[in-house]
Formats: structure tokens, sequence, C-alpha cells
């Protein structure tokens, strides 16, 4: 569980403030918070609800507060607790509560909700997560710390340690909250209590405490619950003394000395006790018994307090995701491994405690249920997702639910499967990820509202919604609203299911939760759920001549269907096999027997897809297998290469492996080692050279192909952050596949083992693999287009003008990028190399040798850190030498293209007209540097790139774009537009002109329409960088239930038409059609403008073009660039002569 939240701990929190101030005065004193820069709220950071204890009495509960003498400035965001961190510093006395309030006045006390963190009991802080959607929403909310790990959760039940510490420290922020938050305007009769992950967990255990009572008057629970094994150990003391057993104490089994050896350990050795792995809560709370004096905060189990009914009955909203199980889903391929050697390894924590079967009873069955009694391997991913999903959060979370319900509680229970379009994983289709509701609804540092969709907004609203109104009046709806949510009934076991749209269900996974009912409870159970259960098996039973499809469970692996009837192997499940309908996919029906009811033999019976379609490719290293969805065989993660390690780790790609068997071409996140600022928490892998194939489930033969270079300014990306599915459908084979980014890929020293551009290297290397392999796919070796964007396109140019790119394509098309772009290659990468170094603390850094040596031992963590989070156009393409016999750069692209001496081919490339848009959201920080310091926002590598000196060339740039006027917001047209051609407009139309006076067939356009769903599309400032790229490879769905309009719907039409035409007959569009694109001649320099109509132009932006020729180029010029010249100069005196002779 602590996998996701240790990435929020890499990043700390910077909130924006403004002026304005707001003081409160509390019991401690008066407290200064500062009201957001852009959100309507004031926030009140660190101020102190209670001490912490120090030496021995460390593990006792917290004491009083501070006083304050003065004004207490409440502005320290990132204060934690100490725990397992990597960048954040964490402090003993952590005791803190973070209030936000809405700027908005009312004489009424408002709602107030408080949000217990997440982290496994083991990380986190309360300002993980920023509530500032809700707080908008008029309600005032509270975050706090509590401690975690050992300090907060080692139980003894002994003088100095009576566990429970952090319970302790979160029943103190309640009672401070209850105390004190009617000075801010909040209702003290009016606090709802919420948690998600171990702060659901938490939360609900709260509920159940008596030392809790009064303290709040409704619940909200995300993806976690009390009655889960993780969240209660009922052997915490011989957990402590194995712990201690395993960090070499002695004498453990003597409580005395026990006690001693824990006080008398420093934070750091404290902390250090703990594993870091992912999977394993260690510490957590206990049954404590009051030792001390010490007010008992839970007196037994959660499950037998549940079960009695002795406890405050407050309203609860309570649920899920369909693929909680997903937070496993980095550390798969060890928990697989170890899942097939030793399953008991991965029963839930606390197996033995909670379960009523014998353990190794109980891995059969899960093992026979989840997987078919065969290996776990990536193929069985969702039953991996499905078993992680239940056994650890929706079992424990529907069984409270219930137990809620049968005790009266309003109950609100949810299932929430939508995934919004910025989850990470959301390309495995396995469903939303633990806890996604709670990060849509609050905000966090991966947050980027720009990259929502209308759907993820439509949804967010609809949950920040339902959530203010439970906080405001107990239930998430009015009855007066169509799908009204009901309080869940047992007899019933209805629930919402929050998706794009809402659905009323009844009995969630009912096979899945009646199998755990088999495992956690005695057969003898004659509560409610009895009658229940028996229901379930009856309902399932005369259901399943209705089903066609398993809910959304893969089988573990896909054996041929006509083997699975016929063949006599081994299979623990063949005599259960029995016949069923021959549906086009292939179903069995699976009776697996669960339990007994009054004598009499229960199954659960349930179907199982088990022949999806899948095609068998042989290639040279040996056989793929791919499988079918939505007419597209995908082959995800094939090895193209091998990339070396150790001191060897920046040179040129090795040669791929090859296998025996078929390989299962399923794992499609599949990441080079880079910054997790950049794509959030998805893991990287050194070995990470693969390509995923796109083909088309049609009966051509020879099928053009599409090669796609992902972009990411050289420094983040994989290959499968954008597939262009709509093109496949054109029956055109895609192609993607990854590169070494970063300084991993393009640290560029010129010696022998860092010779530079190893991710170009990469991205050959898997050329000539498409070039050997595509035919066995069903491709064309001599009909290949190599395609890119944003830093892609810059790198296919660059693989244009290289000779050791030869004859691996045949046309190209560049999307927002191009080699002449100053950021596409940097002219002195080992300069660059020592600059870094020496930032980093290196010596010696003009030794050549020195430096290789300083960046060879470094481990990856180490490099992808090295130049903090601001990775763009960082470590870039450089030029090689010439002696390096795979050398790709040798000369500087402009140089290449002046002369003419590389392979012309047909070349499709443009640009958007607000490309700029990409700094928007930068705009205050950069407006600022530009009116400070003009040169730091000069293009990347502008030196030596300018024929003017730097001050020349900024008069120039500030006359032409901001009449030497402040930068401001009211300049942002201009701020757009000289990031639009400084970065890519111009560097893109040089680029076109000089392919083009080379006599290669050229295509230039100008996209500029804006889609619908585009978050910027307010500003009219026009199309973003790569909006083009965006619209080709986004589902374009319209009419009631979509997201986009129709004239969405035909721009994309057209572009698909117009690319896939130039992928197939090397021009985008025939000479019969009207509005004809020629090829560009530079005479003219024309250009097609794409927007909801076609437009013909001439001359691109002519002025601006202008401005950065005299810029980048000679005054002597002598090519064809001066009769343009001239020719512009004639237009525009034309045009003035007519504006005169009109006015």
């Amino acid at each position: 569980m602590k996998t996701c939240i240790l990435v929020l701990l890499m990043c700390h929190i910077s909130l924006c403030t403004g002026g304005q101030h707001l003081d409160v005065t509390i019991d401690q004193g008066t407290v200064r918070g500062y009201k957001h820069a852009t959100r309507a709220v004031y926030a009140f950071h660190g101020i102190p609800y209670a001490t912490i204890p120090t030496g021995k009495n460390k593990f006792k509960s917290s004491l009083p507060p501070p006083k304050f003498a003065g004004v207490f400035e409440a502005i320290e965001d990132a204060v934690l607790c100490p725990q397992l961190s990597n960048d954040l510093n964490y402090r003993e006395d952590c005791l803190v509560v973070n209030v936000f309030v809405p700027e908005k006045v009312q004489l009424l006390p408002k709602s107030v909700l408080v949000m217990i963190h997440g982290g496994g009991f083991a990380v986190g802080f309360g300002n993980m997560l920023l509530p500032y959607n809700i707080v908008e929403k008029d309600v005032i909310v509270v975050t706090f710390n509590y401690r975690v790990g050992v300090h907060g959760f080692l139980c003894l039940n002994s003088e100095n340690v009576p566990g429970n510490a952090g319970l302790r420290d979160q029943i103190n922020a309640l009672k401070w909250l209850k105390n004190n938050i009617a000075a801010f305007g909040g209702d003290p009769k009016d606090i709802t209590l919420s948690g998600f992950n171990a702060g659901a967990a938490s939360a609900e255990l709260l509920l159940l405490s008596p030392a809790a009572k009064n303290l709040f008057d409704k619940i909200i629970l995300e993806s976690g619950s009390a009655a889960a094994t993780w969240a209660v150990n009922p052997k915490s003391v011989d957990f402590a003394r194995t712990v201690a057993i395993r960090n070499g104490a002695t004498d453990v089994d003597d409580l005395l000395q026990l006690e001693e050896y824990y006080t008398s350990l420093s934070y750091p050795e404290l902390i250090a006790l703990t594993r870091s792995d992912g999977r394993h809560m260690e510490f957590v709370p206990c049954v404590d018994n009051g030792a001390a004096g010490e007010e008992i905060v839970l007196g037994a189990m959660p499950q037998v307090i549940l079960q009695n009914g002795n406890y405050t009955k407050l309203p609860l909203l309570t649920g899920y995701t369909d693929a909680e199980g997903l937070i496993y889903y980095p550390e798969r391929k060890r928990i697989m491994i170890e899942m097939d050697t030793n399953f008991k390894n991965h029963l839930p924590l606390n197996f033995n405690p909670y379960a009523y079967i014998e353990e190794a009873d109980a891995i059969q069955l899960i093992k026979r249920f989840y997987f078919e009694n065969t290996r776990v391997i990536e193929n069985s991913i969702k039953n991996y997702t499905d078993y992680f999903s239940d056994s650890y959060f929706i079992y424990w979370i529907i069984e409270s639910a219930k137990q809620h319900a049968l005790n009266s509680v309003p109950v609100y229970l949810y299932q929430f499967s939508y995934v919004p379009s910025t989850q990470r994983l959301k390309g495995l289709g396995l469903g939303a990820g633990h806890c996604t509701q709670a990060f849509l609804i609050h905000d966090h540092y991966l947050t980027d509202d720009e990259a929502r969709t209308e759907n993820d907004l439509r949804v967010q609203r609809r949950l920040i919604r339902m959530w203010t109104n439970f906080i405001k009046m107990r239930e998430p709806m009015s009855p007066h609203q169509t799908d009204y949510w009901e309080p869940l009934d047992v007899e019933r076991m209805n629930y919402m299911t929050i998706d794009l749209n809402l659905q009323r269900k009844n009995f969630p996974l009912v096979e899945r939760m009646l199998f755990w009912d088999q495992i956690m409870k005695e057969n003898n159970e004659t509560d409610v759920a009895s009658g229940v259960h028996v229901y379930l098996g009856l309902f399932m039973l005369s259901s399943v001549v209705l089903i066609i499809r398993h809910n959304n469970r893969s089988p573990a692996l896909n054996p041929d269907l006509d083997t699975a009837r016929n063949s006599d192997s081994d299979h623990d499940l063949d005599s259960n096999f029995v016949p069923t309908l021959d549906f086009d996919f292939g179903l069995v029906l699976i009776s697996i027997p669960v339990s007994t009811f009054d004598g009499v033999s229960v199954s659960v019976l349930f179907v199982l897809l088990v022949c999806g379609q899948q095609r068998i490719v042989t290639i040279a290293q040996g056989q793929v297998r791919g499988h079918l969805a939505r007419d597209i065989y995908t082959f995800h993660g094939i090895p193209y290469a091998t990339a070396p390690t150790g001191n060897q780790k920046f040179k040129g790609p090795l040669p791929a492996p090859s296998w025996d068997g078929v390989f299962d071409a399923i794992d499609n996140i599949i990441i080079c080692p880079q910054n997790s600022f950049i794509i959030g928490p998805l893991p990287y892998t050194e070995n990470c050279l693969i390509v995923n194939v796109y083909v088309p489930d049609t009966n051509s033969t020879s099928k053009p192909v599409l090669v796609v270079v992902h972009g990411g300014a050289f420094a983040y990306g994989f290959g499968n952050s954008g597939i262009p599915y709509n093109l496949v459908d054109r029956d055109i084979i895609v192609v993607t596949f990854n590169y070494r980014v970063g300084v991993h890929g393009f640290l560029c020293l010129n010696t022998e083992n860092v010779p530079g551009n190893a991710g170009l290297k990469d991205q050959i290397t898997a050329l000539r693999w498409i070039k050997n392999n595509i035919e066995a796919f069903g491709g064309n070796p001599h009909d290949i287009t190599l395609s890119g964007y944003s830093a892609g396109a810059g790198a296919a140019e660059l693989l244009m003008l290289s000779p050791a790119a030869t004859d691996l394509f045949h046309k190209v098309i560049l999307e927002s990028g191009s080699a002449l772009n100053t950021w596409a290659v940097n002219p002195d990468g080992l300069e660059y190399a020592r600059k870094v170094a020496a930032q980093n603390g290196a010596t010696n850094i003009n030794n050549v040798e020195q430096l290789e040596e300083y960046y060879t031992r470094l481990s990856y963590p180490e490099l992808v850190t090295l130049v903090g989070n601001d990775q763009l156009f960082s470590f870039l393409p450089c030029l090689e030498n010439t002696s390096e016999n795979d050398a790709v750069i040798t000369t500087m692209p402009e140089d290449v293209l002046r002369s003419g001496n590389y392979t012309k081919l047909p070349l499709l490339t443009g640009y958007t007209d607000a490309e700029g848009l990409l700094y928007y959201n930068e705009r205050e920080t950069r407006m600022t540097e530009m009116n400070e310091n003009f040169s730091s926002q000069l293009p990347p590598n502008f030196d030596f790139y300018s024929v003017l000196k730097e001050y020349e060339a900024i008069d120039l740039i500030k006359s032409f774009y901001f009449d030497e006027e402040v930068i401001t917001e009211n300049s942002i047209r201009n701020y757009t537009d000289y990031f639009t051609d400084s970065i890519f407009s111009y560097g893109i139309v040089e680029s076109s002109r000089l392919h083009a006076l080379n006599g290669a067939p050229t295509y230039l356009y100008e996209f500029s329409y804006v889609v619908s769903t585009d978050e910027l599309r307010d500003t009219g400032l026009g199309a973003n960088h790569c909006a083009q790229t965006y619209l080709i490879f986004t589902n374009v769905e319209t009419g009631p239930n979509g997201t986009h309009t129709e004239t969405d719907a035909v721009v994309q039409r057209r572009l698909l038409d117009m690319w896939s035409n130039f992928i197939k007959v090397k021009e985008p569009m025939s000479p019969e059609q009207s509005n004809y694109w020629e090829s560009l001649d530079v005479e003219r320099m024309n250009y097609l403008v794409i927007n909801t109509e076609l437009e013909n132009r001439s001359f691109p932006i002519p002025e601006r073009m202008r401005l950065w020729e005299e810029v980048m180029q000679e005054g002597d010029d002598s090519d064809a660039a001066c009769a343009i010249h001239f020719h512009i100069g004639l237009l525009f005196l034309s045009y003035i002569i007519l504006i005169r002779s009109l006015s």
C-alpha cells in the first residue's frame, strides 16, 4: 500500500498564496492564514494540535499543544512525522492540522469535513490531498498529521508503549477541531469524518471506538475498511517481537526488555526497522487494554464490535473501485514469481487469525478460483488484479457495509469504475485503480487539470456534488432525483455504480464475495447473510443461462477451447468442465464447490471467456502471441534490442533476446528510466527497449506501415503514451516503441563508454527490427512511413538526415517539431554534461575520463534526478565523433539540409497556430522571468544558433512581440506567439523550405482547429501544441453520451483521410479533390490551413518568420530565401496599398 503513497512524498507541495490574509483567534492564540492565489480558499497550514512526547515516552499519547505569544503564521504546508521518505524531511514535533476555509462569508456556520490521510499506516501526511474542490462548495475542510509506522503503531500494551499512538493522535486532532472550528466559521455539531486507504480504516475504527464518541456526525470511507485484515493486527506483541529479532534484539520474550529495546532507538533507527516492501504494512492498529491508565481506543476486534452493534450509529458513505488491486501492478513480476513458489506470502496480511479454514486449504481454493491452478503469469493480470482487489479491499468494504446496515445505520454503498483519462494504467483496461475516486475529487501534486477530458470533469462534478450533499444533508442524493441512491438494504445488497453514467445494481460481485465468505466465515453462521447467500446461489444459478460473458474476468490462461473440452490433461477443474453453446468467442461453464448450507452442497457456477482470438506470429527471435481487441491484433512489449548495463549503459543497444515457446505480447506499460515527476508512479525498467505492433484484422496483405516516435522533450515518455488506433482502422499497421530518454539516452561525452545519442541509436535499431520483421505481421517492409510528434518529430527528421538510417523508411510525417528547432540538437553536449555534473557536486569535470566515471557509476534513480523536475530539453541529441562507426549525427542538421547531402523522401510537416500554449500554465513564472532576465526565456542553445549578440536579439524580440512593455497577463497573445515561433514554428517552416529546395516533395500545414474538449479553448488563442496529434489519436465520441462535437468528428476524419493517403500513396490528397494540397513551392511558400474548412495560403506568418530569419540567419544568405523575402515585401506593399484604397 505504500507504493502509490511514496511517490506523493517525492514532491514537496508548494501552495500558491496571494497577499490577502485572515486572522483567527483560537484557544492557543491568533493564527494567520492566507488566501490561495487562484482558488477561493483561505489556507491555514501547520497549526499544532498537540505536542509529541519524547524520549522513552515517545509511544504514549500526545501532550497538549503549545500556545502562541504573537500571531502564528500558518504557512508551513509540508510537515511530516518520522517515516520512510525520499526527499521530504520529517520532524519529531509533527502533530499539526491544516484548515481550509471558503472565501465566501456567511452568517450560518459551515459544514466541516475532516480527512484522514492514507499510506498503509506507514507513510503520508495531511496535505497529501488538497481539498480545494470541496472547500469551494462552501465546506470547511481539515487535514492533519498523525504518527505513522512504528512510531504510531507499535503495540506492546505496556506502560511506555500502550499502543495505537497514531489513533490517539487522530482523536486528539478531532478534539482540537471540536473545540476550535467555530472560530474558523465551522459548525462543531456538523462534522463529517472521512479517510482514504488506511485513512478509511482509521475513520471506521474511530466510528467503532467509544474514545471518539461525539467527535463527528457522519463518515465517508474511500477504498478502505476497519474490517480488512490489514487494519488491525490481533497479535501485535508477537509481531513486535518478530521485528525486534529480525533486527538483532535478544530477550524479546521479556516484555520489559522488549519495551526497553524499542524506547531506546532513535527515529532513524526506528524507521530503519521497517522493510521498504511496498506490499507489507508492518505496524498497524491493535486491540489495546488501557495500559498505564491510557484510554482504551480499540477494546475488541472490529468484526466483533460490528456484529454486536455496540457503537454509535452514524450515516455512512462507503465504497471501492473496481480495480483496487492495481496498487500491486508495479510489483507484479516479483509478486507473481512469489505466488508460484510460495503463495502464502501473498495471502491477506494477518490471514491466519482472520480465516476460518486452514491456510493450505485456503491457498488451494484461491489458486483454483482465481488462477485455475495454473502458474500466475503476465497473462493472469486480470485475475491477479481481482485477487488483490477482493482480498485486500472489496470483500471487507462490502462486509463492513452489510454489517452497518444490519445495525440500522443509513449506509450508501458504491462501486467506482470510471477510469479517468489521466490514470497512468488506463491502457490496461482493468478498471479504476486504488483510491481513484479520492484522486478525482481532490487535488494532489500529480493533478493536471489541463489534461482532464470533459468526461473526467463530468464525473468529477458528479462525485463532488454527491459527496457535498452527504456532508451537508446526510445523503448523497435527494429522493426526487432520477437514479436516487437508496440506503443499503441487505436483502438485495443494493449499491450505486459510478461511471460515466450512474447505475443502480444489486449484489455486488456475487461469486467473488461468496467465495471469500467461505474462507472468512464459520460454516454455521446464522445471521441474515446466510439467507442472502442462499438467495445469491439461486440468483446465479437461474441467471447463468442468460450470461454470455463473465463479468470482466479473464482466464488465467487462454487455452484452446477444443483442448479444454476434449483433452485428457490432469487439470484440477477438468471434471467440472461442462458443454456449452458454441459462441464465436468460446465459453466454458465452471462449477466450483465452495460451501455447505444445512447439509446441501452449494457450488458457484460461473462463465469464463477462454478462447479470445489470438494470432501467433513467427519472427527471427521466436514466436509471439498477440490478442484481438476492437478488430485490431495488439502485440505489446516485444524486445527489439537489449539495453546495455553497468559502465556500458550509455552505449548503443545490444542484440535482442530470443526465446523458446511462445512470447505472450501483453505488457503494454514498459517504460525506460525517467523522472517520475512527469509520468507519475509508473515504474520504469532498465531493459525497456521494446516495440508494440498494431495489426488490422483484415484480409489484405503487404499493408503499409506507420512507425511513431513518441515525444517528451527527449526526457520522458514511452511508446504507448499515444496509440493511433484510428489509423490502424484505415488498414495500416502501426508500430510504436521505446527508446532511452533523458541522461540515459542523450548524455554525450564523445568517449568510448559514452559516445552519445544512445536514444537515437535505439530508434535506428528499432527501425531495423521493423524492416526485418514486419512482413511476418502482414506489413510491407518497402512501405514504411516514419512519424513523430514534438521531440519525436525532431528525432524523426534527424534520422531522415542521418546516413545511419538510410533505407529504413520511405516517407516522413512530422507533427509540431523539427530537427531545426534549437532544442533538437545541443551543439556542445560535453559542456552541458560538465555543467550538470558540477551542479550535482562532481569535481574534476574538465577531465573527461573523470567525468565519464562520474556518470557511469550513478544508479538510475540518481541519473533521473540529476536535473530535478526541470526535465524539458535538458539532455539532447548531439554532434558525435566522425570516427564512431555507429555515429548518427556528425554535422548540424541545418548544414546537412543546406548541403542537400541526405536521402530525399516525401515529407508531410506542420505546426499548430498556438504551439506556445505548451507554456500557458507556467505563464506567471515565465512572465516574471522575462521582465527580470529575458535571456532565461530565450530558446535552448540560443547563443550557438543566433547570428546576433544576445542583447541585440533580446532588444529585437521585445520590441517586436511586446512593444518594449512590461509583460503581463494582457500580453498573453504575444507571449504565446513568441513561444510558438521561437520554440516551434520558425524551425518547422525553415526546415520545410530547405527540404523543398532540395527537391523533396514537401506538404506544409498549419493546424488551427481547436477541439471542443481543449481546456484552453476559451482563451481564444488557437490550437495547442500537438493538437493535431491529439485529434488523430483520440477516440472522438459524439451524440448524447459523447464528449465531442460533430465538427470535431468532421475535422478528425479529414485529418485521418489526409494522413492515411500520405502513408499509402505519398501525397495527402488526390489532384482531383477540391482545395488540392500541392507540394511546397519555395517561390510562394504555399501551405494548407487545416480548420473546420481547408484553405490554401502562401507565406506562413511572414512578419514573424522574417524576424526570426534576422535573428537566426546570416545577412548575406544567398539562396532562394532572398527571393522569398523580396516577394514578401511586395506582398506587404500591395496589401498596404489595398488597405489605403479601402479606407
